[in-house]
């Protein structure tokens, strides 16, 4: 298989991914499947994690082309996001359920959080993701890794502004003064 065709294939594997991932997060859609908050969020993320996992497995079967030198330099750096990725991840899972986003029990009432890390960034979870994916291109920085960066950070990018809509939905003007005051995914670092 060509190479444009095998980053074609893996870019629309990244766009069915977003586009199911879209799908199961909207209201219509849950109201449909009927099931339970519990069994929905369950569904939810063994879907996405299947498919993820489908996606990454499938750019492993690229061959690697390397566009930088494959040495300590990038792979330190790429640590270095890495690790600030999995230590926002660590900050914001410790004013929120892990085992409710997992769906290991049942989410509460929803709530806006607008302390701790949520009163310097309102995404946190995407701002760690993002952080990870660089993380990752820097560390091995090839092209297949290139096209998962970028399908990545678009999706998050653009399912974020769903769940802008969403929250402002739920929360009305508390949330548009809360968006008004604190940044969307790079977080401020003052005041």
């Amino acid at each position: 298989m060509e190479i444009v065709e095998k980053y074609g294939l893996l870019v629309l594997a990244w766009f069915g991914f977003g586009l199911i991932h879209s799908l199961l997060a909207s209201a219509t859609v849950k109201e449909r499947l009927r099931l339970s908050p519990l069994n929905y969020r369950r569904l939810y993320n063994f879907q996405s994690l299947i498919l993820l996992l489908a996606i990454l497995f499938y750019g492993g079967t690229i061959e690697p082309t390397y566009f930088l030198e494959n040495g300590k330099a990038n792979k330190a750096i790429g640590l270095m996001f890495a690790t600030f990725g999995y230590l926002l991840l660590k900050l914001t899972f410790k004013q929120t359920s892990v085992s409710a986003f997992l769906g290991f029990k049942p989410e509460g009432k929803p709530q806006l959080i607008t302390t701790g890390i949520y009163a310097r960034v309102r995404h946190p979870l995407y701002t760690a993701t993002i952080l990870v994916v660089i993380g990752f291109l820097i560390f091995s920085p090839n092209y297949t890794n290139v096209v998962h960066a970028i399908c990545a950070i678009l999706y998050i990018i653009i399912g974020a502004n769903f769940e802008e809509r969403r929250l402002g939905r739920l929360f009305g003007e508390v949330y548009t003064k809360y968006a008004k005051t604190t940044p969307f995914l790079i977080p401020k670092f003052t005041g």
